[in-house]
């Protein structure tokens, strides 16, 4: 409205009332000195039409209707205030709206679970805790019928982050981080405390990473593992079609002047650690044994006492709050004592979501990566990955295999390109698993999907003379 007073596109201003306009004092004042310095009528049509602030009976009508706007204004924001405070309470946020896994119950006046909801819900925790982007969680909810509470619609990364990032399931009812902590809920609550902090933590390291809730999938068995070696940062897949797709250099993408960048074949990298992962299993076995009672009571020791320091900050904030209140302390004094326990809150949060983090941490399961081998590889199957294999360094020169535990595995670009599967033939892949010369030899004769399917079975890949030999049975039994 003002811009288009200033551009001239308009020299009246109509409202149905006189608090239309404002009902802050200063602002309203503000907004009539632009109308009395552009020369702008004000008409209130339910309030006595044109607003003359120019005569003595005139300014006199207009400061009474001032006086009842602003004190109708503070009586709705009291009562407001004193329904969110009996809200607040009474454990209930501050509205009745639809929540995802439960139901609210008006005769009883408080939120109950909605037990096959609530079973999603915990899923859906653990599944982005353990390695799930948010478009897979969206599509696995909409494959499964699960729809938005209230509206009935389809789930999108928006929604479910949003959703996630509430705590509402942990117990929270505010989504506003400063104060969601000290607004703890009636409703019974979905998830543990460490659950909870395990779920904060991988989402300020994916945000770290830069990776926000923005619709980007982790389809790829290997995301989030395979690092630019020159950066450090993360990298993408240009493609999933698996021969033909190579992995980038993200921080490149984005701005071609913090990395050089760097890409590799899809195909390579994967082979390499397939590779290091069948040789290593038995590694992981034992990792797995000794990975055992002693570490998990030592990180369950670690949260606990974390937990009982955030506990204690809290308690001083509280304590704080209380003297501010009653006027026993001094503005000054409660300032800078409320600025430290701030702090101090901050990182005893930091420490609660660190050990969290250890607390729900992947733990090294040889028959979890065996089947992430054979049948493919879902959260699960990639938090056990992520438990053995620290991450995958990619350079211009190769590739670093860097473990959790253990020796780093280099592999130069020579040692990454795949040779022909017939054995001993130490010629460069060309296509379809087959170097130029006998996927040519193969081609000619009519047995090059022969050939191709036998080397996809399990058994053995063919020898020089097998080869040769089918080589002349299709010459022979030719036409």
């Amino acid at each position: 409205m003002l811009s288009a007073l200033e551009a001239g596109e308009a020299d009246t201003v109509v409202t149905l009332w006189t608090s239309r306009l404002s009902r802050d004092e200063r602002q309203r004042a503000e907004i009539l000195d632009v109308f009395d310095a552009l020369r702008v009528d004000w008409h209130a049509v339910a309030d006595g039409g044109w607003v003359d602030r120019s005569t003595y009976a005139g300014y006199l009508t207009y400061g009474v209707h001032t006086v009842f706007d602003v004190a109708y204004s503070k009586r709705v924001g009291e009562n407001w205030r004193r329904a969110h405070e009996r809200r607040l309470a009474a454990g209930l946020p501050k509205s009745t709206s639809p929540r995802f896994g439960y139901r609210y119950d008006s005769a009883e006046k408080k939120y109950v679970v909605h037990p096959a909801e609530a079973d999603v819900v915990r899923d859906l925790y653990r599944r982005y805790t353990r390695g799930d982007g948010f478009t897979p969680l969206v599509a696995w909810l909409n494959a499964g019928g699960w729809r938005v509470a209230g509206t009935g619609g389809e789930w999108t990364v928006r929604t479910l982050s949003r959703f996630l990032d509430s705590g509402f399931a942990a117990g929270f009812i505010s989504q506003e981080d400063k104060v969601r902590d000290s607004q703890k809920g009636s409703h019974e609550r979905l998830l543990t405390d460490d659950q909870w902090q395990a779920y904060r933590a991988r989402r300020e390291k994916q945000s770290a990473l830069g990776r926000k809730a923005s619709g980007a999938g982790e389809r790829w068995w290997l995301a989030g593992l395979v690092k630019c070696g020159r950066c450090g940062g993360p990298t993408f897949v240009d493609s999933y079609k698996r021969d033909k797709s190579s992995v980038w250099c993200s921080n490149h993408r984005a701005n071609r002047a913090t990395c050089d960048g760097v890409t590799m074949l899809r195909a390579y990298i994967e082979g390499a650690v397939g590779l290091w992962l069948g040789g290593h299993l038995q590694k992981v076995e034992a990792l797995a044994k000794a990975n055992g009672r002693p570490q998990a009571d030592a990180a369950s020791t670690e949260y606990g006492d974390a937990v009982a320091a955030l506990d204690k900050v809290a308690d001083g904030l509280a304590d704080l709050e209380v003297k501010d209140a009653l006027g026993d302390i001094q503005p000054v004094v409660y300032r800078r004592a409320k600025e430290r326990l701030m702090v101090e809150h901050q990182r005893a949060e930091e420490r609660v979501r660190a050990a969290a983090e250890k607390l729900n941490a992947p733990k090294p399961d040889p028959g979890k990566i065996r089947d992430g081998i054979k049948r493919g590889w879902g959260a699960d199957e990639r938090a056990a990955l992520a438990a053995v294999l620290d991450r995958v360094e990619v350079t211009k020169e190769g590739l670093t295999i860097r473990p959790v535990t253990g020796k780093d595995a280099t592999y130069t670009r020579a040692e990454l390109t795949p040779r022909c599967n017939v054995a001993k033939c130490e010629r460069v892949h060309y296509s379809r698993g087959l170097c130029k010369s006998h996927k040519m030899r193969a081609e000619k004769v009519g047995i090059l999907d022969a050939v191709v399917e036998r080397m996809g079975d399990d058994q053995p890949v063919l020898t020089e003379r097998e080869f040769t030999a089918a080589i002349k049975r299709a010459v022979t039994l030719a036409p």
